[in-house]
């Protein structure tokens, strides 16, 4: 009988392990532009226009992400750019955003067994046009960049890892894009 009771006890003790919480999710800082000195404009007004529509299904992954680099883009234009003039208009238009998940071709075989492969890539693109207005809505100038990161991520990976992997891949396409548009300007 007292086999029977503790015999089942250990039958009990991977349903306790289940309710236990697994790895917290990490927290992220905001990828912000604040510390960079504001790039000043002689208008009255600036606007974000999104041209972007990110499709919310496969291939695209952006829609996932924590900070999606059409959020950062957003947050780059309120952090970078200022109006200190008294009439004229400063649009910045965000062409595309997107970031595609690409399914990698892992080996079978042998050596598939024994190897850990990279799984899947990730394919980022930001696209910003910066145009800048008269009064009377004529064109004074204008600013086109694009920027493209790419990495990927191995078989099996979690979803922490993956998490950081976007986040960094986000990173560095930002910082990317704004010294290159920050030359263009």
């Amino acid at each position: 009988m007292r086999r029977l009771v503790f015999g089942s006890l250990w039958l009990l003790f991977p349903l306790g392990l289940s309710g236990c919480p697994g790895p917290a999710a990490p927290v992220y800082p905001d990828i912000t532009f604040a510390h960079l000195p504001p790039l000043k404009f002689d208008v009255a007004e600036i606007r974000v226009v999104v041209d972007y529509r990110p499709p919310g299904k496969a291939p695209n992954v952006d829609h996932e992400f924590r900070q999606s680099p059409l959020i950062v883009a957003k947050r780059w234009a309120a952090d970078r750019l200022r109006a200190v003039g008294n009439s004229g208009l400063l649009t910045v238009r965000i062409i595309d955003a997107s970031v595609v998940e690409t399914e990698l071709e892992l080996s079978g075989g042998l050596k598939g067994a024994f190897t850990k492969e990279q799984a899947e890539s990730y394919d980022a693109v930001i696209s910003v046009e910066v145009e800048a207005y008269d009064r009377d809505t004529s064109k004074r100038a204008t600013a086109t960049t694009s920027s493209r990161r790419g990495t990927s991520v191995s078989e099996g990976v979690s979803l922490n890892d993956r998490e950081r992997t976007w986040y960094d891949l986000t990173d560095n396409l930002m910082q990317d894009f704004d010294q290159a548009m920050e030359r263009e300007i």
